[in-house]
C-alpha cells in the first residue's frame, strides 16, 4: 500500500518529530503518566499507527496510476477499453472519461508513513551501530567491579534468568504462535538484560518481522507496568528480605560511600565534541561493517542466528567496550546523543511493525512473558540469597536488566538516592553484556523452535 509521505527526508521528519513531540511534552506538562507510560512507549506506537492505519485522505489522479488501475472497464459494446488511450487522452476526457463513465474529483485513504523504506535500511545499516558505539563507549567496568562488588554477580544472575527463560517461555506456547515467533523472545531479551538498545541491536542480528516486533515491545510494556511498581513497592520488606539473605549491615553504607567517589560530569560540551562523536561513530561503524563481511555464516536451520549483521553487533559491542578504556569515554555529549539515537531508531521500528495477526499471538506471547519475568526474579532471589545482598541492590539489579539506565536510576532514587550513581554502573553494565546474552537467549529459542 502506498504511503501519504514517500519521501526519505519526508519520513525522517515525521520520525523525528514524534520522537521530540512526547519529550517535549513530558518536559513541559509533568503528567504523571509518563512515569506509568514512558514515551518511548509513544514513540514506538504511533508510527507504527501512522504505518499501518490509513486515514490519511489523498486526492486520487484518474488520469495517472489511479486511472489506470481500473483500465480494464469496458465500452458500451462490451471491449475493453485501450490501456493506452486511458492514460493518455487526457483532453477528451476532463468532464467524462473514453467509457462514458462520469469522473469526479474522488479522494483515497492511504497510511500517512510507508512499511517499508530505503530509509528503513540505511538506519539499520547505519544509525543502530553508530549508537550502540557511543552508548557503550560509557561503560565503566573497573568503576562498575569497585563499587558494585557482589551486587555485579547478582544483577548477572538475574540476566542468566532472562537467558535460560527465554526458551522455557518460548516452548511453553510455541504451537500457539507463528513460525518466526521465537524472534521476539530474542529482541525482548535484549531488552530485558540491556536496554531499547540491545533490542533495536537484535531485531537487526535476527531480522526480526515487524509482528514479532510488535509483540516484544507489546510484552516489554505490560511487564514493565508491573515489575517497576513491584520494584518500588518491595522497599517495604526491607528488613525482612535482609534477614533472608544474611546481609552485612555495614553493606549499605560501604556502598554509598564508594558510590560518593565516582565522577558525576565529563566537563563543558563544546563544538569539537561534535566532530569527536562523529567520527568516532562513524570510522566504528565503518570498521565493524567490513570485518563483519569477512566472516563466517550460518547456513540452513542457522542461517537466522549468525548472519552477517549478528558479526557487525559483535564487532560494534567489543569495540565500544574496548574504547570505553581510553579518553574516548570522557568526551561530552557521547551518552545524550546515542541516547536521542535510540529513541528515533524505536520510532524507525514502529513504522516497520506490522499489526496483522498480532492480536491473535498476543495472549500467548504476554502469558510467556509473565511466566518469563518471574523466573527472572527467582534468579536474581537466589543470587542475593546465596551472595548475601541487600534488597536495595538487588531491587536496582533487576531494573538494570528489565528497565535500563532511566529505570534502574528512578528504583535506587526510590530506594536509596544516595545509589543512583551505582544504579546508572549496573545498567551501563547491562548494555555491554546485552548484546551477548540476548543472542544466547534467541539461538536457544531457536534449538526449541
Amino acid at each position: 500500500m502506498e504511503s501519504a509521505i514517500t519521501s526519505e527526508v519526508g519520513i525522517l521528519a515525521v520520525l523525528t518529530g514524534v520522537s521530540s513531540f512526547f519529550f517535549y511534552l513530558e518536559h513541559r506538562t509533568g503528567w504523571k503518566l509518563f512515569d506509568y507510560l514512558p514515551p518511548l512507549l509513544f514513540i514506538y506506537a504511533v508510527p507504527m499507527v501512522l504505518a499501518n492505519v490509513a486515514v490519511f485522505p489523498v486526492a486520487a489522479d484518474p488520469t495517472g496510476k489511479d486511472r489506470q488501475a481500473i483500465h480494464a472497464t469496458q465500452d458500451k459494446d462490451g471491449q475493453d477499453v485501450d490501456a493506452t488511450l486511458l492514460a493518455t487522452d487526457d483532453r477528451a476526457t476532463t468532464s467524462r472519461d473514453v467509457a462514458g463513465i462520469p469522473r469526479e474529483n474522488t479522494t483515497t485513504h492511504r497510511p500517512l508513513l510507508p512499511s517499508k523504506s530505503p530509509l528503513y535500511g540505511w538506519m539499520d545499516r547505519a544509525v543502530l551501530p553508530f549508537f550502540l558505539l557511543l552508548l557503550l563507549t560509557n561503560v565503566d567496568l573497573v568503576a562498575t567491579v569497585r563499587v558494585l562488588g557482589r551486587g555485579i554477580l547478582v544483577m548477572l544472575m538475574g540476566s542468566a534468568g532472562v537467558v535460560l527463560g527465554a526458551p522455557i517461555a518460548y516452548f511453553l506456547v510455541k504451537t500457539q504462535l507463528g513460525e518466526d515467533s521465537w524472534k521476539a523472545f530474542a529482541a525482548l531479551s535484549g531488552s530485558w538484560i540491556g536496554g531499547a538498545g540491545n533490542m533495536t541491536a537484535m531485531k537487526t542480528v535476527f531480522d526480526v518481522p515487524g509482528s514479532a516486533m510488535g509483540l516484544a515491545v507489546l510484552g516489554d510494556t505490560l511487564i514493565y507496568l508491573i515489575w517497576i511498581p513491584l520494584l518500588l513497592t518491595s522497599k517495604g520488606c526491607t528488613s525482612w528480605f535482609n534477614r533472608f539473605t544474611r546481609v552485612d549491615p555495614k553493606r549499605s553504607e560501604l556502598l554509598e560511600d564508594a558510590s560518593k567517589e565516582l565522577p558525576s560530569a565529563k566537563g563543558e560540551f563544546k563544538p569539537r565534541h561534535v566532530l569527536y562523536w562523529l567520527f568516532i561513530g562513524l570510522a566504528g561503524t565503518w570498521f565493524a561493517t567490513s570485518a563483519a563481511t569477512w566472516m563466517p555464516v550460518g547456513t540452513g536451520p542457522w542461517s537466522d542466528v549468525l548472519t552477517t549483521n549478528t558479526w557487525t553487533i559483535f564487532f560494534i559491542t567489543l569495540l565500544g567496550i574496548a574504547l570505553s578504556f581510553t579518553p574516548v569515554r570522557r568526551v561530552p555529549g557521547t551518552h545524550e546523543v546515542a541516547t536521542a539515537f535510540v529513541f528515533l531508531f524505536m520510532a524507525n521500528v514502529g513504522a516497520t511493525a506490522d499489526l496483522k495477526g498480532l492480536a491473535g499471538e498476543a495472549p500467548w506471547f504476554i502469558a510467556a512473558a509473565f511466566f518469563w519475568i518471574i523466573f527472572h526474579g527467582l534468579f536474581c532471589i537466589l543470587g542475593a540469597r546465596v551472595l548475601h545482598v541487600d534488597l536495595q541492590t538487588t531491587a536496582i539489579a533487576s531494573a538494570a536488566n528489565i528497565g535500563g539506565v532511566a529505570t534502574a536510576s528512578i528504583v535506587a532514587e526510590h530506594h536509596n538516592d544516595r545509589l543512583v550513581p551505582a544504579a546508572v554502573l549496573m545498567a551501563m553494565l547491562g548494555y555491554a553484556i546485552g548484546n551477548f546474552g540476548a543472542y544466547a537467549a534467541g539461538w536457544l529459542c531457536k534449538l526449541v523452535s
